[in-house]
């Protein structure tokens, strides 16, 4: 999104949160960290977040009986697949990644870029993505959801500076750059802050 429109969220009652994944068996471990977190939530009266999954793949149908089993309807909700990502962020309030390996930040990148914080483990990929914005960072639940109540104190001018981060090194127009760099000159190397 442009940046005149990334703001952080109103102050709301209930904090709405998103998780992009692929729902497949190579995932099962990301997807159960997500039913623990949200027997975590519902096991400590949090009634304040709410975390939708978007995804699909050949694991969409045990997470959603998972969901149903632990009884977490209240927590945690399985959308599938959508269209319009850039529509969802902007619905939401915060981004969660609940991966421990991932060796490219992909998620913390497109959830800055749409105007959106980001909570992660810290995999190699989001500390490498997020080295200039430690805060996104999380290791337990109880963490996770002192950051997330925390985003009600975020200010606009906080937000677009982790936007402006983020598309310093990796906006549309700076990875374009590269490309073409690449196609040029296949066996360089690139500086990642150089624009």
């Amino acid at each position: 999104i442009p940046p005149e429109r990334v703001a952080p969220s109103a102050p709301s009652e209930v904090m709405h949160g998103i998780c992009l994944m692929r729902l497949s068996v190579e995932r099962k471990t990301e997807a159960d960290e997500i039913i623990a977190f949200g027997r975590y939530m519902k096991e400590n009266d949090i009634n304040d977040i709410t975390l939708d999954v978007f995804g699909g793949g050949d694991y969409f149908k045990t997470f959603v009986d998972m969901i149903e089993v632990n009884k977490i309807q209240d927590y945690i909700c399985a959308k599938g697949a959508t269209d319009n990502i850039s529509m969802e962020f902007q619905r939401h309030d915060f981004c969660v990644d609940f991966s421990r390996n991932q060796s490219f930040g992909m998620a913390s990148i497109e959830s800055i870029l749409n105007g959106r914080m980001i909570f992660t483990y810290p995999n190699e990929g989001a500390c490498e993505v997020l080295s200039d914005i430690p805060d996104c960072l999380f290791e337990t639940y109880p963490q996770l959801i002192q950051k997330i109540r925390g985003l009600r104190e975020m200010t606009q001018e906080t937000m677009l500076h982790y936007y402006s981060l983020i598309n310093r090194r990796y906006g549309r127009e700076v990875v374009t750059k590269r490309f073409m760099r690449l196609l040029d000159h296949p066996y360089a190397t690139d500086d990642t802050n150089e624009s």
